[in-house]
């Protein structure tokens, strides 16, 4: 007989079609070899090493480490398990999930992220695609586990006008990309930042997923370290078994496939998190290219610094609040918008003016160009949110205590910089007192909150009351602020 290739090939098909369990390359041989009628045994090395060779780079395949005979088949290893994503602040305010690299891990490569099947629940009716503009900083952050090439290959794929846009390498510009509408998802669940979309895989060949929500209630701080953990017991095997290999979601494939805890049994994180989380491995930039690489290898050579047109960040990015804790800002997000609607009520809406006053005495420390660009969108945007609802009127009772709060504010901060000129950190303050002036703080932030809200409505009756209150909070500020400038300087 002559060696049929075309006939091997078309039993190889429907052996894999077919297997749903483990096996091997000499599986594979005795039912192929079974099935040819007239075999003849001295093409068996021949069709062996093309077995081996083919099974070696199948991409439906994992190859089991545990026996390197072994291959299983991703359809049967992906059905129903599941992974989560988490929204940040910005796919939240506009009702969007961008697809980025979140689905890639998980589904085919001949699926484009933008043409899976989504559906909540099961029900019968698919979440749809539209196109939006993203900043640009945002952008790469949420493809970044793509690795580089494949994120500039979605972007141009994504709008052809976003060819002209990475060719300007701005990065205050945005780029045109296309999201799943989980907007009125987001709002039938009170959707807040921290809480997850958690997708189980119904059929990987062809990008079926089911989505339901997750609360944040459900992903304490202590499981999400320990999934995180189990995650980073297997990836740096995975990089250390690849090293020449830079697809970033076939080495997060593998992982999540390596993994004897059964990460994608009911997670409570997900890939989202890895970059900020993960004590084993980071985003690196090597050749001109994004990597996943060991954190205890961080790059040092002459060409790791990010490839044209890509601006990811080191430092954190999920939201607004995220951000002010990574950047030592001592403001939080409500008396920020106390800032802005304070300028408003003063009837200046100039948001530069307001920028001014807010940050400006501040030291930030943004960990790159980036992160600073998606601090000053997330800003920007928090201020054009306010500026298309905010009604002078209904703010003439709030007005004045909310710029009363931020009176104390100021103080404090003030004090703070004070502090911070004339000690330079080489002085401890006292924990305690410490403790009871956050405290103080978030009771004010906490009024603050109530005041910033459109439809809270601040009675005649209580204004006298709420003055009160602040006179006395203001004592008690005052009054610790003394009590930890009289320790400090105890201690010289």
């Amino acid at each position: 007989m002559q060696y049929d290739s075309r006939q091997i090939e078309e039993l190889v098909d429907d052996f894999l079609a077919k297997a749903k369990n483990e096996f091997s390359v000499a599986d594979m041989f005795d039912a192929i070899s079974e099935k040819i009628s007239d075999w003849d045994p001295e093409f068996e090395d021949k069709l062996f090493n093309d077995l081996e060779q083919y099974l070696d780079t199948a991409p439906g395949l994992f190859r089991d480490t545990g026996d390197y005979e072994k291959f299983f088949p991703r359809r049967n290893f992906f059905l129903n398990k599941e992974f989560l994503a988490i929204p940040v602040q910005y796919e939240l305010k506009h009702g969007v999930l961008i697809p980025g690299h979140r689905f890639a891990p998980f589904c085919c490569k001949e699926i484009y992220p933008s043409e899976l099947t989504l559906r909540e629940n099961g029900k019968s009716k698919p979440v749809k695609c539209k196109q939006i503009s993203c900043p640009l900083p945002l952008a790469a952050v949420l493809h970044a586990l793509l690795g580089s090439e494949q994120m500039m290959e979605n972007f141009y794929v994504e709008d052809q006008r976003n060819h002209d846009i990475l060719k300007q390498d701005n990065i205050s510009g945005e780029i045109y990309l296309s999201a799943y509408d989980f907007g009125e998802f987001y709002k039938r669940h009170n959707f807040t930042f921290g809480d997850a979309i958690r997708f189980k895989i119904r059929n990987w060949e062809t990008g079926k997923l089911d989505f339901e929500y997750l609360s944040q209630n459900d992903r304490d701080e202590k499981r999400i370290s320990k999934w995180i953990d189990a995650l980073d017991d297997v990836l740096p095997a995975v990089i250390d078994d690849h090293a020449d290999y830079f697809d970033i979601p076939e080495q997060l494939a593998k992982a999540f496939f390596r993994s004897p805890d059964k990460l994608m049994d009911s997670p409570v994180s997900g890939i989202d998190e890895i970059p900020n989380r993960s004590n084993a491995v980071q985003l690196g930039f090597s050749g001109g290219r994004t990597v996943l690489t060991r954190k205890a290898d961080a790059s040092e050579d002459e060409d790791s610094s990010p490839p044209p047109g890509i601006m990811i960040s080191e430092g954190a990015t999920d939201s607004l609040q995220e951000i002010l804790k990574d950047i030592k800002c001592p403001l939080r997000p409500a008396e920020i918008e106390a800032y802005i609607l304070d300028e408003m009520f003063d009837g200046e809406a100039s948001f530069d003016a307001f920028y001014s006053r807010c940050f400006d005495d501040l030291s930030l420390e943004f960990a790159d160009d980036a992160q600073q660009a998606i601090f000053q969108n997330f800003v920007e945007e928090l201020w054009e949110a306010h500026l298309d609802r905010y009604n002078r009127f209904n703010d003439d009772l709030k007005g004045p205590v909310r710029s009363r709060i931020l009176e104390l504010v100021e103080a404090r901060n003030q004090w703070l910089r004070e502090m911070q000129d004339i000690y330079e950190g080489t002085k401890a303050p006292p924990e305690e007192s410490m403790k009871e002036l956050a405290k103080a703080a978030g009771a004010l932030c906490q009024m603050l909150e109530l005041i910033n809200t459109p439809d809270k409505v601040l009675p005649d009756s209580e204004v006298e009351a709420v003055y009160e209150t602040l006179d006395k909070m203001e004592e008690l500020q005052d009054q610790l602020m003394q009590n930890i400038s009289t320790e400090m300087k105890k201690q010289q």
